[in-house]
């Protein structure tokens, strides 16, 4: 068999397909030739009686491409047999094109006081995908006022790679990660913010051997803070309580007890006021209350044992009428005695 050719435009089965470059020599016999890009031609094949060729073309996907099934169709194989043109069938194939991983943040808390932590999440989907993802790299810039905490609590779940999140740098940066087919990985690393407002993240976007996954975004939104502290107000012994907490305005606020065993001489605690002389409002251990838009101190309650009572001017006037009463008494007693036959 001589003059065999057929042509097969890869574009009409997914535009950007193409051949890459170097084709091969004689793909079918001595003197065939193989040729294009989005669309291969091979001409002047020839097979003896009882032969065969195979050959194979390497081809680019482009970046692009959606994923999915994409049949590739030839145009009819033609050729020469015992000096007669003969045309034979076409061949098909399908192309699968699997998607890239799905690439997303998150800030854990979204909102968070001045000067607090939020633990920011990458993760990096391959669910949806037969193939795994190798070669996964993203730089990621945080806004301008948000740095990686000290410490970063830097934790990725994808196999290998190399993570760069240095305590109070303003980047992050993944490279040479990867996730199996059918599964998902995630990077955690701790930020912190002084900065008050909302800060929007965008990601540089994360590419792989499966392509480019895009970007990934977020909001970080950092509001003021307040603290809650306590006054032993005159104590003579113990510690006041620590509340290390930051809170937002209309977080709920627990009260702590007397944890660290505040003495007053002479006294018995007896909660927590608002005020130091207790016409505020009062706490008790346990007690929640609603933080406003201002840092709230609480001042220890004392009950205290009062000096012993000094009677009252009515009362001397009994006492002094019952001393004249005995008085009298013991001096009738006496000239009583006295006159007696």
């Amino acid at each position: 068999m001589t003059g065999l050719s057929f042509t097969d435009n890869l574009a009409a089965a997914l535009s950007g397909l193409t051949a890459v470059a170097p084709l091969q020599v004689n793909p079918c016999g001595t003197g065939s030739t193989l040729a294009g890009t989005s669309s291969l031609t091979m001409t002047d094949g020839n097979l003896l009686a009882g032969d065969s060729c195979t050959f194979s073309v390497t081809l680019q996907v482009p970046a692009s491409a959606p994923a999915g099934s994409y049949t590739n169709t030839t145009e009819p194989l033609s050729g020469v047999l015992g000096g007669i043109s003969v045309v034979a069938n076409t061949a098909t194939a399908s192309l699968t094109v699997e998607p890239p991983p799905d690439f997303s943040k998150s800030f854990t808390p979204a909102i968070i006081a001045s000067g607090g932590t939020s633990t920011l999440t990458f993760t990096i989907d391959n669910t949806a995908s037969a193939l795994a993802a190798t070669g996964l790299a993203f730089t990621d810039c945080l806004p301008a006022g948000v740095v990686v905490a000290d410490p970063s609590n830097a934790s990725p779940t994808c196999s290998g790679g190399s993570l760069t999140a240095g305590a109070e740098s303003g980047t992050i940066t993944y490279s040479g990660g990867s996730v199996p087919a059918g599964a998902s990985c995630t990077i955690q690393v701790d930020v912190t913010s002084n900065t008050l407002g909302t800060h929007q993240n965008i990601t540089g976007d994360l590419t792989s051997s499966s392509g480019n996954s895009g970007l990934a975004l977020a909001d970080l939104t950092v509001r003021q803070g307040y603290a809650v502290t306590y006054d032993g107000n005159g104590n003579t012994g113990g510690s006041v309580p620590v509340d290390g907490s930051t809170y937002l305005f209309a977080d709920p606020v627990t009260v702590l007890g007397n944890t660290e065993s505040l003495v007053k001489t002479g006294c018995t605690f007896a909660g927590w006021n608002t005020v130091a002389d207790g016409s505020g409002t009062t706490y008790n251990g346990g007690n929640i209350f609603f933080m406003g838009d201002l840092n709230v101190t609480l001042y220890a309650q004392w009950a205290c044992a009062g000096p012993t009572a000094i009677p009252a001017l009515s009362e001397w006037g009994v006492i002094l009428f019952f001393l004249l009463m005995a008085a009298a008494a013991v001096l009738f007693l006496r000239n009583r005695k006295s006159t007696a036959p």
